[in-house]
């Protein structure tokens, strides 16, 4: 096995990972936003919107860690193949996963505006990683692969 592969994408890998189970589990299994809410004594309309809150912040931190392996390998913002894995890869995984859920499992089901929270967070998640990653990733020399 080539652990190459691993050590370069490793980060978007396990974020991808854990988005995909997450949002594949049970709904009976995930907890409920309430206890959170009365904690901090959220609006309603925050609680009835919690997992669009959460999608958003899953995919801003995708973006950020796919922004983070490929500039380390010295793919600069601003280029076709950052744009296309901070911010298409993304929305593809979303689209995927909305249609997973709406045919795959019993207790979830694919939402259009869960999407549209995914790419406002992957666009957000670019610019952020655009302004922090530069400032706090190391490149690998060129030439290594």
């Amino acid at each position: 096995m080539n652990l190459k592969f691993f050590r370069l994408y490793g980060l978007t890998i396990v974020v991808s990972l854990f988005i995909m189970y997450t949002c594949m589990m049970s709904s009976d299994s995930i907890p409920k936003p309430s206890w959170i809410a009365n904690l901090i004594n959220a609006p309603q309309w925050l609680t009835d919107n919690f997992d669009k809150i959460v999608h958003f912040g899953y995919y801003l931190i995708l973006a950020v860690a796919a922004g983070s392996d490929f500039y380390r390998q010295r793919t600069d913002y601003g280029t076709m193949k950052m744009y296309m894995w901070t911010l298409l890869y993304p929305a593809l995984l979303g689209g995927l996963i909305e249609v997973m859920q709406e045919y795959l499992t019993v207790s979830r089901s694919g939402d259009f505006l869960d999407l549209l929270a995914d790419m406002l967070g992957a666009v957000t998640g670019y610019f952020i990683g655009k302004w922090l990653v530069p400032r706090y990733v190391k490149r690998e020399k060129a030439g290594l692969q």
